[in-house]
Order: C-alpha cells, then structure tokens, then sequence
C-alpha cells in the first residue's frame, strides 16, 4: 500500500493538460483523447462539446468504467459520456450529434462525437453507422469510431477482424501501432472527419490497446496539417438535411474519400522507411504487423543500416483503407519482390483469383456490382488483368476467355451504357436498385413505398436505352430483380429488348407459359406503345391487359 501512494504522488497527472508526458495503457489513451481535443479546439478559439457512446467488449472492455472514473473532469471539459444499450443506438445518438449546426438554438460551434464497439459490435450496427457516415459530419464535430478487434480470439467467442465491414460502409480505417499512435491518430482521425466530412474509424487490436507504456502529450508534438480539398463539389462536403440518398452515396465516395486520401498524404500518416541504395525486398504492413515486422528484423540483428544493407525497403501504413497509390507506386519503384504482412486474411484479392481458378474447370462468368463510370470499371479489369499474371506465372489453370459484365443498377451506369459496354461481355440490369436510384424513392418504407412505379416512363425509356446500347455493341443483356419474375412486366421486358431474364425458381413456370403463348412482334409492339405514353398508371394499364388477355392470371 506504501508503494501505490508513493507511485501516486511521483507519477504527473496523466490526465492533465500542463504534462508533457504520461505514462498510459491505450484504454486510457483512448480516454484522454476527448480531452485533448477539447484543450486543442479550445486554443484556437473554439467553443466545442464532445459526446461518447456505446457498447463494452473486449479489447474495449474497460473503457467505459475508465471514462466514468474521468466523468467530472469529462463535465467540465463539456463532454457528455452516455453509455449505449447497444451499440445501434450508440451509432445513432453519436450520429445525432452532428445535426446540431443544422437547427437553430445552438450552444456550441460544434460536438465531437466518438463511438466506440468491439467488431460484433460493427457487424450488428452495420446499418446505423452506414447511415451515419453517408449523411456526413459537422466541419467543426466530428465523428469517429473506435473498433476493438480481439484477432486471437483472447476474451471473444470468434476471432474478430472489422477492415471488411469498415471498408464496406465507407469508413476510413487507421491503424495504430502502439500507445502513442493510439492518442495521435485519434487527434488525426477527428482531424480528418471534420476536414472530409465522413466517420473515420481507429482499429485497435487487442495486443496494441493492452500495452502501457510513456507517451508525450505536449500540444505542440502533433501539427495538423489541412491541405486545399481535391475537390470541389457546389454544396461542400459537410452533413445536411434531408440530403437524397444518391447524392449523399456520391458525395461519401466521389469527394470525401478522396479528401480522406489527401489528408493522410499531408499529415505523412503513410511512411516509406528506409531507403536501400539496392533496393530488392520492399515490406508493406501497418498496426501490429508493423511492431512484428520491426521485431523480427531485431531477432535477425538488422538495425536500420544492415536491413538497407540487405537492400530491405519497409512501408508503414497509418491509413489502411482507402491505401494511397502514390506512396505505394513510390514504394515499389526498382524492387524485385513485394511482401504484405497482415495478421488476417485478405478480400477482393482472393474472391477474384478463386474465381479464375474456378473457370477452368466450367463455365463461369464474372459480373461487377455497383459500377458507376468507365473509371471504375476499368479499375476492376485492372485487378483481373493481375491476378491473371499472377495465376500464370504460377502454372495454375484458368479460363483466359472469361466472360465478364458488369450490373447497371444506378444512373450513372445507364448512362454511360455505352461507354461500359466497350470494356465488358453483358450487361445485366438490376431493376431493384435501378427504379429506385431512378426515382429517389426507398421502397421498403411504407409511408412512400406507393411511389416506386416499375413503369414510369423514365425507367421503361432508361431500360430501352441501356438495351439499345448494348446491342450496339453486339453484348448480351439481362434484367434480374422483381421486375424480371413478374408476368405482367415480363412481356414488356422482352419486347424492349432483353436477351435473359433472371428469376426465382417458383417464378419460373408462370413466366414461361406466358411468353411461350406470345409472338415476339407482339411483344414489340407493346413496347413500342408504353413507350409513347406519358404516365406510370398508362404503361401498367397496357401491360396488365396484354397479360390478361393471354393467360388467366391469377
């Protein structure tokens, strides 16, 4: 007992703003962190707040209980700590406070918000937290995610890794290493989410977060660096009411992300370390893996000039998600050999490489979700084109001739029908997604759900566009979705066009029959005549009478 009061009275506050270093475990890293953003923001003339929420699980466990011990300093600072029931209404009540610019009667110039969950925890909020990082952040709030990942499974039922359902949802992923990065790329991440206006999220492993060690908390050790935006959209890149759904998704992927990628650029959160004058192995790795690549160079006695020496070039990833690839075609310039250390497994790499294997041995064929512009598609025809060589410099047997297509299920694919259909083998319209994006309605909620019209003129013209398009350049099309299994747009579909048409089994004979009692120049011609009328209700009405009269629908 002696010895804990001496330690007590010998040890600096580590909570306090006037220490200049603090001997910290990463829990209570994490918990100085809303802190040290209040004293930041406070200094350059801020009158800010900060709301904490939700949900305990290892390597997270203790950090609510740490956060009450610190509730009245927490008070004074005006940060709110609310523990979640769980971590959806965490997700929610953190993304509330973003809103709080938008209305009137404002007390503050903005809140912080930090949301913290162990990887179930992700997976459960999945929705919550998507809807929160496309509505957007405040320019002076700020959200960020803390995400315990227990990768040994060491207090958790399964192993956890959240990069997947992070990358998923949109949320910019940093890597921290050990305890000082965990308090520094928390400051970067609320940083980076009022500068990008999206979530950003910390990965914080067990091995990392429970490990004590000194950490230097003077101000002045962390500069942040705001560089000019890449881009510019006409209404910004902060949260807003009642945004569309297609305009927030654009505004997440098309403009924060990239201005993510800026700010890790300007504030070197990816570093190239060593600098061979041969160089021949380079070795990428971020968070933990980092720390064992380290160690393991240390078992080997190879300090920094022997591992150059031995024509070693190592690259620290701070950001792991989106990756950068201009420090990475940096990186690579005149090495023979790339290494990747990550303590899990990897994604699309794998997905795509399983899937040429596979088509050696039957007909497959490789289609594209969610593709929005010919950039896009050609950057998948790029990770192809590689795992591809890569499969022959192995001698393992694939399919050269793989047929690959790409889905037309938002705008701006149907669009640029005609640039897509140069770089793929078909085309398979998703009419779900499609009348949906098309017409701005969410048909799962009810209280508009009347409003989504498979047959308003702007989809039937859309869907005849995309076909035309398509068999201008001698592809394929299908239409999978509701659409394509209903009799009464089936006839439709097929006279606008339409090579294949995708169903459930049950929807089959009924479609079938139909079509079979039919010439197709009469399906033609009842898609020439929907599409001179003008009105949802009018295109539907013909529909239904040509079934009608076809086959007793029952």
């Amino acid at each position: 007992m002696k010895i804990s009061n001496t330690l007590q009275e010998t040890l600096p506050d580590r909570y306090g703003q006037q220490a200049q270093s603090a001997l910290l475990s990463g829990t209570e890293a994490l918990a100085r962190l809303p802190l040290e953003q209040r004293w930041r923001d406070r200094a350059a003339g801020l009158n800010t707040g900060g709301f904490i929420s939700g949900y305990r699980g290892s390597p997270l466990a203790t950090y609510d209980m740490e956060l009450l011990r610190l509730k009245d300093r927490l008070q004074a600072e005006n940060i709110k700590f609310q523990p979640g029931v769980n971590e959806d209404l965490a997700a929610t009540a953190v993304w509330g406070t973003q809103f709080v610019q938008l209305y009137p009667g404002a007390k503050v110039d903005g809140v912080f918000g930090i949301w913290y969950g162990k990887s179930p925890g992700v997976d459960r909020s999945g929705d919550a937290l998507m809807h929160a990082n496309t509505a957007g952040t405040a320019p002076l709030g700020g959200a960020i995610a803390l995400v315990g990942d227990d990768h040994a499974a060491k207090s958790s039922s399964r192993s956890a890794q959240s990069d997947l359902q992070l990358k998923a949802i949109g949320f910019p992923i940093l890597y921290p290493c050990n305890t000082q990065e965990i308090l520094d790329y928390g400051l970067h991440a609320i940083a980076m989410s009022r500068y990008a206006g999206c979530w950003v999220s910390l990965k914080l492993v067990t091995d990392v977060v429970e490990t004590t060690a000194v950490v230097d908390v003077r101000p002045e050790r962390l500069n942040i660096a705001l560089p000019p935006l890449p881009t510019q959209p006409p209404a910004g890149l902060h949260i807003k009411r009642n945004e569309p759904p297609l305009e927030m998704e654009a505004r997440l992927y098309e403009h924060r992300i990239p201005a993510a990628l800026a700010y890790a650029r300007a504030n070197g959160l990816n570093q190239i370390r060593l600098q061979p004058a041969l160089p021949r192995v380079g070795i990428v790795s971020a968070g933990k893996s980092w720390s064992d690549v380290r160690a393991a160079l240390a078992i080997l006695e190879l300090d920094d000039a022997g591992a150059e020496g031995a024509g070693l070039r190592l690259l620290k990833l701070g950001l792991t998600w989106p990756v950068d690839p201009q420090i990475v075609a940096e990186f690579v310039q005149d090495l023979e050999t790339v290494l990747v250390i990550e303590e899990k497994r990897p994604f699309v790499e794998e997905q795509l490489r399983a899937i040429l294997r596979a088509s050696a041995h039957g007909e497959i064929h490789l289609m594209y979700p969610m593709i929005s512009g010919r950039e896009e598609l050609a950057r998948a025809n790029a990770v192809l084109a590689e795992c591809k060589e890569e499969l022959k410099a192995k001698k393992q047997a694939f399919n050269p001739k793989l047929q690959v297509g790409t889905m037309i299920e938002i705008p701006s694919a149907a669009v640029t029908a005609d640039l897509l259909a140069r770089d793929c083998d078909f085309f398979s319209i998703g009419t779900n997604d499609l009348i949906q994006y098309l017409l701005a309605i969410d048909r799962v909620n009810d209280r508009i759900a009347h409003l989504y019209e498979p047959t308003h003129p702007a989809v039937i013209r859309t869907l005849k566009s995309v076909i035309d398009e398509a068999h201008r350049h001698k592809i394929k099309v299908s239409v999978c979705g509701e659409m394509a299994g209903d009799a009464v747009y089936a006839p439709l579909l097929l006279g606008l066009g339409v090579d294949e048409l995708s169903m459930t089994p049950p929807l089959i004979p009924a479609v079938k029959y139909l079509l079979r009692s039919m010439k197709l120049s009469d399906a033609q011609a009842l898609a020439a005549e929907a599409l001179k009328l003008a009105s949802a209700k009018e295109i539907f009405t013909l529909c239904d009478e040509f079934s009608r009269m076809r086959v007793k629908l029952t």
